[in-house]
């Protein structure tokens, strides 16, 4: 970390407390390739992305995401769905359903990537770590919905990247 002496008090500052408003502080990432699967499951768990930062008081994160889901559906007509939610701790900041409608009998399937930026007024004070995080289910219990996979069954990395940015 550069250190730049403040004038005449003689004391040494990080060159982070002096940066002017906009400037980025700190940056983290975090990603997997773990695959996750839920099947019949309505109930959120954990996708295994996740990044943690120790943000200064006043400052603002970008949480930008890039998670690639597969969804689908056998022999039965209705919606084949994959709902992720973004967390910072416990709160969450955006719940996303992703998938489409059948109209067959027959096996089908979706895949994509869930994409999320986000401006965060987190509330940390510079003592305390807050922890990023996505969750998802099943839309149905019908359903199959995988994150870190694609259609042909390969594992995909997922991530997600925390920028604070000065007040």
């Amino acid at each position: 970390m550069a250190l730049t002496l403040n004038g005449s008090s003689n004391t040494i500052t990080p060159v982070s407390a002096v940066q002017p408003a906009g400037s980025i502080l700190q940056v983290v990432t975090g990603t997997t390739t773990t695959e996750a699967y839920k099947s019949g499951n309505t109930t959120y768990g954990d996708t295994g992305l996740t990044a943690s930062i120790t943000p200064a008081s006043g400052t603002k994160i970008v949480v930008i995401i890039n998670q690639p889901w597969y969804t689908g559906r056998n022999n039965s007509e209705g919606e084949a769905s994959i709902w992720i939610k973004t967390l910072r701790d416990s709160t969450m900041l955006q719940e996303t359903k992703l998938g489409y409608t059948m109209m067959a009998r027959a096996w089908q399937e979706i895949w994509s990537h869930f994409s999320f930026t986000y401006l965060d007024t987190h509330g940390a004070d510079g003592s305390t770590a807050v922890v990023y995080k996505t969750q998802y289910k099943a839309g149905n219990g019908d359903t199959e919905a995988y994150v870190q996979r694609d259609a042909a069954g390969e594992t995909n990395r997922a991530n997600i990247l925390l920028l604070e940015v000065g007040a």
